[in-house]
């Protein structure tokens, strides 16, 4: 008989492990090679498929391909997919991350009526996420006995801030009634939003909203700047400033930047490659490179993963390095979408105490994207409404 079984879990597991452990605690439990499995590194390998072989499949069956939906999308698509076939097992790690409020009442109904033909295996961070349709509940998280390498964490900052040549009145980012469509599809329309030093931002919307376009304006990511009131870092778009200019001054993490990574690099390595706006590392490092990933690591608790290959973390612990990797070059501005959706309930703990640490000891100020998540170091929210004429925006001062 089919079950609906919830599994907390922190981040020291892999989806093989929680696999293994049901395994053998439960009798019943589907044979491992039944079991169909939804998580980061599955999202991954499904990218590079897309890319490799240039599959038509989502394009013909939803209208778009694989690598252009958002992360929430790609993982209610490949979810109803799945069911459709109605497999014997399936495993979805963390089902809420990267989902509105909507989203997620969408897949908890159509979870809740899959369980009937199909053992569900769903992993969650917290307890206080698990849906009423659960039938049983298995705490894995103090079963796995190891150091916890973020318990060297230090709160002090690890290097000295370096001075933005702007005046703290300055706007770093400054959009003024922008609005962007797509063919005859309005996405937002006529946002304001003035980002100054030392300011901690929230971005918040529903999937959908126009968060990713907006953000991709002030990375430089999205031609529909041009020719709009687009000024960034003191200079209008499109006036004799290259985009990597801009980027020099960005400290930028997104899972999606992973989507197509492959490289065999270490910790250590994807450390460095933040020195130089590279994910990974395709040169060899400097003494002096190793020496200030050497501060960092150190800071972060993760020294014991220094020399681990990247790709073999899980995806909190791979976020977690996103984020210090974004921060070692120290930008004015750092901009962390979604960072935390792979993320347990203790390393989102630490992500938000390096935040404080930031807002403390630096001028750097910080964009956080988020559905669901306004850390106590969020100062200023700056909400996506979406409406027939594109997403309108709000903002709040806290």
């Amino acid at each position: 008989m089919p079950q609906a079984l919830g599994v907390l879990t922190d981040r020291h597991w892999e989806t093989e492990e929680v696999i293994l452990q049901l395994s053998q605690q439960l009798p019943e439990f589907p044979a491992p090679h039944l079991i169909q499995v939804w998580d980061e590194k599955s999202r991954h390998r499904l990218m590079l498929m897309e890319r490799r072989h240039e599959q038509t499949f989502w394009v013909e069956g939803y209208g778009q391909s694989w690598s252009s939906m958002s992360s929430g999308e790609k993982k209610l698509r490949w979810i109803e997919h799945a069911l459709a076939k109605k497999p014997t097992a399936l495993y979805i790690e963390y089902p809420w991350a990267h989902l509105d409020p909507e989203k997620i009442n969408r897949l908890s109904e159509i979870l809740a009526q899959a369980h009937s033909n199909t053992w569900l295996i769903c992993a969650w961070p917290s307890s206080a996420e698990i849906p009423s349709w659960i039938t049983r509940v298995i705490d894995l998280r103090s079963t796995k006995s190891q150091c916890d390498p973020l318990l060297a964490v230090q709160q002090d900052f690890p290097v000295e801030d370096k001075p933005i040549s702007e005046k703290h009145d300055t706007a770093l980012v400054s959009l003024k009634q922008v609005s962007v469509s797509y063919g005859d599809k309005p996405v937002l329309d006529r946002v304001n939003w003035t980002i100054l030093p030392r300011q901690i931002w929230a971005l918040k919307g529903p999937n959908g909203s126009g968060k990713s376009t907006l953000i991709e304006l002030i990375t430089a990511d999205n031609p529909k700047g041009y020719n709009q009131n687009v000024t960034l870092f003191g200079q209008p778009k499109g006036k004799g400033v290259s985009v990597w200019d801009i980027k020099k001054k960005i400290g930028y993490y997104t899972p999606s930047q992973l989507d197509y990574f492959h490289q065999q690099a270490t910790v250590e390595e994807m450390i460095i490659g933040g020195l130089k706006d590279q994910v990974g590392l395709y040169e060899l490092p400097s003494t002096s490179d190793r020496q200030k990933a050497a501060v960092w690591i150190q800071w972060a608790g993760l020294e014991p993963q220094k020399n681990k290959i990247f790709l073999d973390c899980s995806p909190g612990i791979q976020a977690l390095i996103m984020t210090v990797r974004a921060l070692v070059k120290m930008p004015p501005l750092l901009i962390l979408d979604e960072a935390h959706a792979a993320m347990d309930q203790s390393t989102i703990s630490w992500w938000i105490s390096l935040l404080a640490a930031v807002k403390r000891k630096t001028s750097m100020s910080i964009v956080l994207v988020s559905h669901d998540l306004t850390p106590a170091v969020v100062d200023h929210i700056i909400t996506l409404h979406p409406s027939s004429t594109g997403s309108t925006s709000t903002v709040e001062h806290l």
